[in-house]
């Protein structure tokens, strides 16, 4: 299905005027990661609970096209146990594409220690489903009384994947759309990728919809703009390519600069005086000790 341009009412995508988008904006990094098991509804929650003002969710799509929040498209060997709770050998060859989600679901991608993060808790989760993540966290933010969130959603494609591990981008990006329309929840979300691609097409799809363009490369900040063809409303680039010059002309730019993934508190500090717009980060319980 070809996607076509369409025209979306100012008043679906005002920006969202929640005080946290006027102050610095705390991205719980794959929710909580260094509390809680990455892209799980617990650290969503979690995220929620130590402050962060955005929920970063990677997204994946599964076999029987439904939407998942995880990094990569297949069951890590390294986050992940088997069904009978014995390890994984080769993840990779456990293709989330060729899976259904009732499969899915029944591994364990909590319980295994993450010796990267020794703050991480083992519990026993999932990889939750796109929509069961935002009702239960809507849900959870509903009933404490809590400020609406914004959500981050990170398109998971890559050519290389392409009908492998992953469908081309159009399929995610029509049905993450459609999600969103569903949970009416458009002028809370910012669309990410580090894949062009995707956002050239949600761009088409919903001119208006925040996005943010993921850098981990040595091009000038130029050069990435010229490649994606527009100017998104964020530039994320990976926290060691950020200086006070690539500062300015980011905001010169009219674009908002939130560098990736930030967990020291020095180097947290180090950017916001620099003038960073916000920090992705998978501590948003210590970064929220700068604006105490």
């Amino acid at each position: 299905m070809a996607i076509a341009t369409t025209i979306i009412g100012n008043q679906v995508y005002n920006r969202f005027k929640d005080k946290t988008e006027k102050s610095f904006d705390i991205q719980g990094h794959k929710g909580c990661r260094g509390l809680m098991p990455e892209n799980t509804i617990q650290a969503f929650i979690e995220a929620l609970k130590s402050g962060a003002s955005t929920i970063d969710i990677d997204i994946v799509m599964t076999g029987d096209g439904q939407l998942v929040a995880s990094n990569e498209p297949w069951m890590s060997s390294q986050k992940c146990l088997a069904p009978d709770g014995s390890a994984i050998a080769n993840g990779e060859q456990l293709n989330m594409y060729e899976m259904t989600y009732e499969e899915i679901r029944q591994y364990d991608c909590g319980r295994k220690i993450n010796p990267a993060f020794p703050l991480q808790q083992s519990i026993s989760c999932v990889k939750p489903l796109l929509s069961e993540a935002i009702r239960r966290v809507e849900k959870y933010i509903l009933w404490n009384s809590f400020r609406p969130v914004q959500y981050n959603f990170s398109i998971k494609t890559t050519p290389s994947w392409d009908n492998i591990y992953q469908p081309k981008p159009e399929e995610v990006v029509l049905k993450l759309y459609d999600l969103m329309r569903m949970q009416n929840i458009q002028r809370r979300c910012i669309i990410q990728s580090l894949d062009m691609r995707a956002l050239q097409l949600f761009k088409k799809l919903a001119p208006l919809q925040r996005s943010s363009l993921v850098i981990e490369n040595d091009f000038s900040m130029e050069e990435n703009l010229e490649i994606l063809g527009f100017t998104p409303t964020i530039y994320s680039p990976f926290y060691k390519l950020v200086d006070k010059t690539l500062i300015t002309k980011v905001h010169q730019k009219g674009m908002t600069i939130i560098p990736w993934v930030v967990n020291d508190i020095l180097d947290m500090n180090e950017l916001k005086q620099m003038g960073v717009d916000g920090l992705i980060t998978d501590y948003p319980d210590i970064a929220i000790k700068l604006l105490e």
